[in-house]
């Protein structure tokens, strides 16, 4: 199966505006409305809005209500032994449980196109590029308006550092958010220049990683670093390693030694690993404050094992173990509500069975490269490396839609498989997996 560039699988009866409506809870998450008791982005009005009407017409997923029955007790329980705080369960378990009931109803919603799901993130995707290629030329030129957005962003600011003094964020908060949620079209981009044909033609390949790689994040690097070692185990790691390898680690030699911020911040996070010590004023902030949120999830998962100390658990674990309480310096409880790690955060706050389930997720539902597949196996692994860079640095459930991602991760394979299936005569859609909420 393969799917030209550009092309866009038809689909009926979605209105184009929720189109639009799911892009700007995928994309546009540097407004705010209001912060208190909690930040509330412009998206969850579109989450808000539809998911009181998908509610009433959708099946509820069976295994999403069993997973959130277990999340129930088990915070229950954090806040009765005192590991946890009702308000802060409150919040993240009904916080959570509507991002992925909603992006599970989009997906129902969409009949499980996740064809022309995944291309409308790259369509997105591609805008939010262009916008950092104007805000990176117009940095160059001096022209303030063309790359200081903090006239329509409220949670969004100009990032200096890098080879030129600046890092792109285009639209997003943070360069590292850049990095971390457009990896999946800078996967494409790199299967397209290594010989592959999805969507992008090679001169928006092009584009595409040049504006990734002017972030100057690592977690750019290591996005580029993972989608290298995907491609390469889907598309023969003989054949391509000859090419791929030297790429990547000429990347990684650039960066490391004409980017000040990536080489300190490199070197500090290997160190504090390592030995476990650091000094405040010469040990990279981010690499103490990842290594003290590391610190604070095992001692959180340490009192509790088997479910952590249930959802919203993570500030409190930070005030009872955090090895930066005492210092005078602000800054170093960034983080704290967070864990600056989903895969931090799981271990903190749900434990073994938080850990075990993505991972069965994670391995269950990955599809490999078969010959002459190409559509699902791209959409399946760039997805893939989308989750992976959340789980390593960055610790909100639900922040740009992470769980658009996993649904889409998984419905992915299900197409795949029922794919298959149709090939050889024994298509079956398996709708069996739900019930009925009766809400009306």
């Amino acid at each position: 199966m393969n799917l030209a560039h550009n092309a866009i699988p038809i689909r009926s009866g979605v209105p184009k505006w929720i189109d639009y409506a799911l892009l700007l809870t995928l994309f546009i998450n540097s407004i705010t409305l209001f912060d208190n008791p909690f930040e509330f982005y412009i998206g969850y009005f579109v989450i808000i809005v539809l998911l009181q009407k998908y509610i009433r017409v959708y099946q509820f997923p069976r295994t999403l209500f069993w997973v959130y029955i277990v999340l129930l007790f088990a915070g229950v329980v954090s806040i009765l032994t005192g590991q946890n705080q009702i308000g802060q369960f409150i919040k993240i378990f009904l916080g959570t449980f509507m991002a992925y009931l909603f992006y599970h109803y989009i997906l129902r919603r969409y009949e499980l196109n996740v064809e022309y799901l995944f291309n409308l993130y790259l369509k997105g995707a591609w805008i939010a590029t262009i916008i950092g290629l104007i805000q990176f030329t117009s940095y160059l030129i001096g022209f303030e308006l063309g790359f200081d957005y903090s006239y329509i962003f409220n949670k969004w600011g100009v990032v200096p550092g890098g080879l030129f003094g600046f890092r792109v964020n285009s639209i997003f908060g943070e360069p590292t958010y850049y990095a971390t949620f457009m990896v999946g079209s800078a996967f494409v981009a790199l299967h397209n220049i290594i010989g592959g044909n999805y969507y992008y033609g090679k001169f928006k390949s092009m584009i595409i990683l040049v504006v990734y790689f002017l972030t100057f994040s690592g977690n750019a690097t290591t996005g580029l670093f993972v989608s290298l070692l995907l491609l390469l185990f889907n598309k023969g790691l003989f054949k391509y390693s000859v090419v791929v390898i030297p790429i990547g680690f000429i990347a990684f030699s650039y960066n490391y030694e004409n980017n000040f911020e990536f080489r300190d911040r490199y070197n500090s996070s290997i160190e504090v690993f390592q030995t476990g010590d650091f000094k405040i004023g010469s040990t990279h902030g981010s690499s103490i404050i990842l290594f003290n949120n590391y610190h604070v999830a095992i001692k959180s998962f340490q009192e509790n094992p088997l479910f952590g100390g249930g959802l919203g658990s993570h500030p409190t674990s930070f005030q009872k173990y955090s090895l930066t309480k005492n210092v005078g310096i602000s800054g170093f409880d960034w983080n704290s509500q967070d864990a600056n790690s989903m895969f931090l955060r799981l271990i903190s706050e749900t434990g073994l069975f938080g850990i075990i389930f993505f991972l069965y997720i994670l391995i269950k539902f990955y599809v490999v490269k078969r010959e002459g597949d190409q559509v699902y196996w791209v959409i399946n692994n760039a997805i893939l490396v989308i989750i992976l860079l959340n789980f390593v640095r960055q610790g909100h459930y639900f922040l740009h839609g992470f769980p658009f991602y996993i649904w889409l991760y998984y419905y992915t394979y299900k197409a795949k498989k029922n794919s298959d299936c149709f090939s050889e005569g024994e298509f079956d859609l398996q709708e069996g997996a739900e019930i009925q909420l009766n809400v009306r």
